[in-house]
């Protein structure tokens, strides 16, 4: 950081208080280090807070922040709380996953050719999981998930394609969505000709690719949703935070495609499914008429640093 022009703040939603005080002070510390030693930082395309509920961190996070020399946001809810403490250096963007353009590739294309009514992708997180208070419900939520990859393949004429979208480089199962849903995929029966998972090989551009062949998607990790949404696909994020909500808050004007991890069960998967299936050539139409625009707001992220 000594020797750098500039810190980029990103990640989407460090400066949050999802993950615990330890790693919002983490990060903070590290960007006051940069800021006391010279070198601009700017917040680049995030979510941010609320901290409301504690209002000794909200003061600090307000201090902290009014250093920055820029702040761009993705959602109007962050835009606006940040704005509601007086904040001036507040500017609404897009998350730059949005220009993200997809690499082709050939995995699962035997699932997608033979599927007649198109894939649903699905992806679910070991990180939502452990939003929930215990044992017990984590299991529940793991049943609920299987039953609902069942209810696909024996209820509905629909393929379904896991689509893991994070996972650590040493190949550790902490945090890993493919150590997670092969799990769920073991549990539910196996591969079959309409049920697979890719490869923790791929790539972002190579998911996005996959994630552009699919009918529908539901997936809880915000960038495989961004994906899908960047590519025209309708999607239902499983939310525990203000980033999904605020996302397809500012998109749809609504949080309709919305599932709270704490509300996941196989009837509210089945429901967000239904609600796909009932409104899918309006989402496509709106997604249509939204998405260029929202790739040009994208774009002005790189416009603030040189500012």
């Amino acid at each position: 950081m000594n020797k750098s022009d500039a810190i980029i703040v990103t990640g989407g939603d460090i400066l949050g208080i999802e993950y615990g005080l330890e790693s919002l002070y983490h990060w903070m510390g590290l960007i006051d280090y940069a800021i006391d030693h010279g070198t601009p930082a700017h917040l680049w395309a995030a979510s941010v807070g609320p901290f409301s509920a504690d209002r000794k961190v909200e003061a600090q996070i307000q201090a902290h922040l009014s250093r920055y020399a820029s702040i761009a946001v993705r959602e109007t809810s962050s835009r606006d709380y940040l704005e509601a403490l007086s904040l001036k250096n507040v500017t609404l963007v897009a998350d730059p996953a949005f220009t993200m353009k997809p690499q082709a590739h050939d995995h699962a294309h035997e699932l997608f050719a033979a599927a007649e009514q198109g894939v649903l992708g699905f992806n679910v997180s070991p990180l939502v999981r452990n939003f929930l208070p215990d044992a017990d419900t984590k299991r529940h939520f793991d049943a609920e998930l299987v039953a609902f990859i069942r209810y696909v393949i024996d209820k509905t004429n629909i393929s379904l394609l896991l689509i893991p979208h994070v996972d650590p480089f040493d190949g550790s199962a902490w945090n890993s969505d493919s150590a997670y849903m092969h799990g769920l995929l073991k549990a539910a029966g196996g591969a079959s000709s309409r049920l697979a998972i890719l490869p923790s090989t791929l790539n972002a551009a190579q998911l996005k690719h996959a994630l552009g062949r699919c009918r529908f998607f539901i997936g809880a990790r915000t960038h495989a949703t961004i994906g899908a949404l960047s590519l025209g696909v309708p999607t239902m994020s499983i939310a525990y935070s203000v980033k999904a909500r605020g996302i397809n808050r500012d998109l749809f004007g609504h949080e309709d495609c919305v599932v709270p991890t704490r509300q996941v069960t196989e009837r509210t998967l089945q429901g967000a499914l239904d609600y796909l299936l009932k409104n899918e050539t309006a989402m496509r139409q709106l997604l249509a008429e939204r998405i260029p625009v929202w790739r040009e707001k994208a774009r002005t992220n790189a416009d603030l640093l040189f500012a």
